[in-house]
């Protein structure tokens, strides 16, 4: 794997070792290759903290282990393979350590004599790293300019942003915006990932249900996108089905911490995306046109009555 948005740094590769109890029972184990660049201090540091993770650390689950946490956070039963890769990823410690290639490192073999010329190059890599990490390579060339256009466009869609929260370190923040088709939803979601803080978002989930009246009845359109995670948007999604939204787009921004959840970032997923339809009153509507049904079948059984 490669720092994120930065190809120029050489890779680094994660072996994993899958017990035959994994993960029901235990955790993987990891190991590192192709990176004789890493110090071994840094080395130690990022296994025992990809350990931490996995929750090898913790003694064991006990019983049979499915579904129980171990004290290190993480709950037996839960894939973690995927939340190593993104969170080395993300680790600018880790790749400032990294060298340049020689044509990207200024002044050659100048500086092999000044003792502080190397440190001041890998700390000047792993700056650079973070910032396109933040950036996702989508530079800064657009400026104030830019940013002053996606407010304006987010403002002409009708883009509304949740409050974000923050739950062991993930953070939630959900967002929606009024579709009437599939070609509103690519917009939102293209100027939604023109922010740079958004695209940074381990995962993106989205959901959109359309609602179509005609004369045969009412055509639905609906479709979601996990992002890479394991079936929020289909949660999502049936969200929108039980509250009765119509031609809403939802989208719910999770920027990783480095500590597993569980099963508990679908209720946060879901909570996020929940309370942003009840506050521009998607579910509010529903709910009134659901007391309006029942009062108008209240008074077809009262007439009835007569």
């Amino acid at each position: 794997m490669y720092g994120q948005s930065h190809p120029l740094l050489p890779p680094l590769t994660l072996l994993v070792h899958l017990p035959a109890s994994y993960p029901s029972h235990s955790g993987p184990v990891a190991e590192l290759a192709r990176c004789d660049w890493l110090p071994d201090d840094a080395r130690s540091k990022l296994c025992c903290q990809l350990e931490g993770m996995a929750g090898r650390g913790g003694g064991g689950g006990g019983g049979d282990g499915k579904g129980e946490a171990d004290g290190e956070g993480h709950v037996f039963g839960e894939v973690v393979v995927f939340e190593w890769v993104e969170w080395i990823k993300e680790q600018g410690w880790v790749w400032q350590h990294a060298p340049l290639p020689a044509d990207q490192q200024e002044g050659g073999n100048q500086g092999s004599s000044d003792g502080g010329t190397e440190d001041t190059t890998r700390e000047a890599a792993g700056a650079e790293v973070v910032k396109n990490e933040r950036s996702r390579g989508r530079g800064e060339e657009a400026g104030v300019d830019g940013e002053v256009e996606a407010e304006q466009l987010e403002k002409a869609l009708g883009i509304v942003h949740g409050v974000p929260f923050t739950e062991k370190r993930s953070t939630f923040q959900a967002h929606l915006a009024p579709v009437k088709s599939p070609a509103d939803v690519a917009a939102v979601m293209d100027v939604l990932l023109a922010n740079r803080k958004i695209a940074g978002a381990t995962h993106n989930i989205m959901a959109y249900r359309i609602v179509t009246p005609g004369a045969g009845g009412s055509t639905v359109i609906q479709d979601n996108d996990d992002d890479g995670e394991t079936a929020p948007g289909g949660r999502v999604m049936h969200l929108l089905q039980i509250v009765g939204a119509e031609n809403v787009v939802v989208v719910v921004s999770r920027w990783f911490g480095g500590v597993l959840l569980g099963p508990d970032r679908f209720r946060h997923i879901n909570n996020a995306a929940r309370s942003l339809l009840v506050e521009c009153g998607y579910v509010e509507q529903q709910q009134k046109e659901q007391q309006q049904q029942k009062q108008q079948q209240r008074g077809k059984t009262a007439k009835g009555r007569r």
